[in-house]
């Protein structure tokens, strides 16, 4: 017996029809809900929840601070981009703060020395204009022969979890001869404020 043509079509239509519609109520629950986007008309947000507080170990934390300071100011053995790296991420900075690099480097500089660093309260690190946690620490810029710059403060901050040299230090990083902590940005608003 040979199939009538167009016979049928209409049956097996109705069929995937069916066996979507069932396919599609078995993805949800069997109650609707009158909720939502859908029935409220307005997207829903993207922003995300705040997370709790963690705890922050001083001592873990002012060591990645002296880590990040180190691996940013060590001229002799570390490739541009490594020591880039540890910037805190955002807005880009690299190409001021890789001249203000050069003009370190040109001045002889082969590293840092981290002569303090303390895990400052929240309200420290706003009024430095950092993210909270941070590390606040004292460097020295160092040549081969003595010092380049003296008596700097940086800001160490965590983002995810990794510790970075802020983008507001990184912005600061000291002319050579500079013996008190550089105020000037060489990054403009990129920087940040601290």
């Amino acid at each position: 017996m040979s199939p009538v043509p167009g016979r049928g079509r209409g049956l097996r239509w109705a069929g995937a029809v069916a066996v979507a519609g069932l396919a599609v109520a078995g993805c949800g629950s069997s109650t609707s809900t009158t909720s939502g986007p859908a029935a409220t008309g307005v997207a829903p947000s993207t922003t995300h929840a705040i997370p709790p507080a963690t705890t922050v170990d001083p001592a873990v934390a002012t060591a990645q601070a002296s880590r990040v300071f180190n691996v940013l100011l060590e001229f002799a053995s570390q490739p541009l981009a490594t020591r880039l790296a540890v910037i805190e991420p955002g807005p880009s900075v690299t190409v001021p703060v890789s001249a203000a690099l050069a003009r370190l480097a040109g001045a002889g500089a082969v590293g840092a020395s981290v002569d303090s660093t303390e895990l400052e309260p929240a309200s420290a690190c706003a009024k430095a204009g950092v993210s909270a946690p941070c590390v606040k620490v004292g460097y020295t810029v160092e040549s081969k022969t003595g010092t380049v710059a003296a008596g700097q403060i940086g800001y160490a901050v965590t983002d995810h979890g990794a510790w970075y040299v802020s983008r507001a230090s990184a912005c600061r990083l000291p002319p050579p001869g500079a013996t008190a902590p550089t105020t000037r940005s060489v990054c403009g608003t990129a920087g940040g404020a601290g």
